[in-house]
């Protein structure tokens, strides 16, 4: 969960780490079995976020990729695996599909072939940020952020907060620029401009993302002084950001389809105006017009719909006891123990 901040449950949380948070809250399960002739679904054991990161820089493709292909022939000859096929098996990973679908074994080819390789054609996998348009057995799961609490009456309490938090600003935005060329510059750019020239919006600049996590207080600050936080897509189309602003209780705006409505559908509300805004191609240039216009009591209601979701996108603490968890979390919520 990363290194503890003074106050109890909060953590200086990596945003690559679900897999493994995950996991340590999997296998404290109330359903988990020890029988695996009574199992309904088979939990994969693998930290991919970790392997990636180990093996991103070797130029040799096939040792590259070694580790996950063993993984996979070792599992998929597995009894369990056999019986159905892997349809009732799941990997979790933390990182985007992007980092794990290469087409090609060319020298100059990024990340490893581990989601394309047949054996997991039938498997579930929980993912950060799932491909849209192949991704037929992935499911969007929330990026971690820095709340990890034990009971109940701990998220409680910090919905109350958030709740009567003051809301001196319109809008906030949380992140930085891309150079140009890049695909999501045109959303930045147009974000921080707009940002710049009005007072009714706090820019929290990220000059280099590595500092992010260690900023809570800076960030999660700006995102509860505003009604709304811009989410406009990053290195990729998702962003941490987008959980960290449901838990400042603050309106995601987003300018695309692709950065949460077609991601975390077992997540969020089934009506996107319900929770969130947003911003089309013909909007882009007047953010603050369109985000003036919504009703004071319209966006009360959606406040209060995005404080709703915070339990249920938030990782509990590993060591929560699961009869003071209360509301369902990330693991529980999961579509997977259905």
């Amino acid at each position: 969960m990363g290194q503890p901040f003074t106050k109890p449950n909060w953590y200086n949380s990596y945003q690559f780490t679900a897999d493994m948070l995950f996991y340590a809250r999997a296998v404290n399960h109330p359903c988990r079995s020890y029988n695996s002739s009574s199992a309904l679904m088979f939990y994969i054991p693998f930290y991919a976020s970790l392997y990636a990161h180990v093996f991103s820089h070797e130029n040799n493709l096939t040792r590259r990729d070694a580790l996950g292909v063993d993984l996979l022939e070792h599992i998929s000859k597995q009894p369990n695996f056999q019986r159905n096929g892997g349809h009732d098996h799941f990997l979790p990973v933390g990182l985007m599909a992007l980092d794990f679908s290469r087409q090609n074994d060319d020298n100059n080819s990024y990340g490893y072939k581990f989601l394309t390789l047949p054996h997991l054609s039938n498997v579930s996998i929980p993912i950060i940020e799932r491909d849209i348009y192949i991704g037929k057995n992935q499911f969007g799961i929330p990026y971690p952020s820095y709340f990890h609490p034990k009971s109940k009456a701990e998220i409680r309490i910090w919905q109350d907060e958030v709740r009567r938090s003051e809301r001196t600003h319109l809008f906030s935005f949380v992140g930085g620029g891309r150079q140009k060329g890049h695909g999501s510059e045109k959303f930045q750019t147009a974000v921080i401009n707009q940002c710049n020239n009005t007072e009714n919006c706090i820019l929290v600049f990220c000059k280099y993302w590595i500092v992010t996590w260690d900023a809570a207080d800076e960030i999660l600050g700006a995102m509860k002084r505003a009604h709304f936080c811009l989410q406009p897509p990053g290195d990729t189309w998702t962003r941490r950001s987008i959980f960290d602003s449901i838990l400042a209780g603050c309106v995601p705006v987003f300018f695309s389809d692709n950065t949460a409505y077609k991601q975390y559908t077992w997540y969020i509300p089934e009506r996107r105006e319900d929770w969130s805004v947003l911003i089309g191609p013909d909007q882009l240039d007047r953010i603050e017009e369109v985000l003036s216009q919504i009703q004071p009591e319209e966006v009360e209601q959606m406040r209060e719909a995005v404080i709703g979701m915070i339990p249920h996108v938030t990782y509990m603490h590993p060591n929560a006891s699961w009869t003071e968890i209360g509301p369902r979390d990330v693991v529980d919520t999961a579509h997977l123990w259905s």
